[in-house]
């Protein structure tokens, strides 16, 4: 699986969902799943920001998960979302590194746990 391809596959607690692309232009690229009980939504940015004076370069990846209501509980939307900026003179690899480094950190047993429970 490639960002840009007709499918993108994420993992939800463990779970594989395929979620089937929707939309690409403009730089930009949504996947999205519909299931009985949820949505889930991928949302994929490319853009060239101007900040003082400078070009940067901004990507940013969105998820979006949509749980139906039920007769005894409500609706709930939760979303995780991920920025890389940078510079338009900076090598594109040597900045992936900094957004590798982000991937890792909430990878870490616990981390994410901390991070949702406003441990910083």
């Amino acid at each position: 699986m490639a960002l840009g391809a007709l499918t993108l596959t994420i993992k939800v607690n463990t779970v594989d969902k395929v979620l089937k692309r929707i939309n690409q232009d403009n730089f930009a690229t949504r996947y999205f799943l519909h299931e009985s009980t949820q949505n889930f939504t991928v949302n994929i940015r490319h853009s060239v920001e101007n900040s003082k004076g400078l070009q940067f370069d901004r990507h940013n990846v969105e998820i979006i998960q949509e749980v139906f209501p039920t007769a005894t509980a409500a609706g709930i939307t939760r979303s995780a979302y991920f920025v890389l900026r940078n510079s338009k003179t900076d090598n594109y690899d040597e900045a992936g590194y900094i957004g590798t480094a982000v991937a890792d950190l909430l990878k870490v047993a616990g981390n994410m746990s901390d991070l949702t429970s406003w441990v910083s």
